[in-house]
């Protein structure tokens, strides 16, 4: 099922398949998070939540993707590479 939309004379569309899917995949993800800590040490508790908030995250950045204009994505293109290598590359010193 893909839902057409109209914004600014252009047309785009939200597939729903992959957003069914996406949500699939973090509902599986937090019930194995879940389920392994009976396993892990009483230290790792909650860590379904803070995987949770990542997702919140993650689905917030990605409404602000998809309801900006694409002219602005193609504009900074460059800066949005740098500021995600930079990003990339803290993941190895966090």
């Amino acid at each position: 099922m893909v839902i057409y939309m109209e914004k600014d004379k252009k047309s785009f569309y939200l597939n729903t398949k992959i957003v069914i899917l996406i949500l699939i995949f973090m509902v599986i993800s937090l019930l194995s998070i879940y389920s392994s800590q009976k396993l892990l040490s009483s230290s790792y508790n909650n860590l379904y939540i803070k995987q949770l908030i990542w997702y919140v995250i993650g689905f917030i950045i990605m409404w602000i993707i998809y309801k900006s204009k694409n002219t602005f994505i193609y504009d900074h293109s460059f800066l949005l590479y740098i500021i995600g290598n930079i990003l990339l590359v803290l993941v190895l010193f966090i």
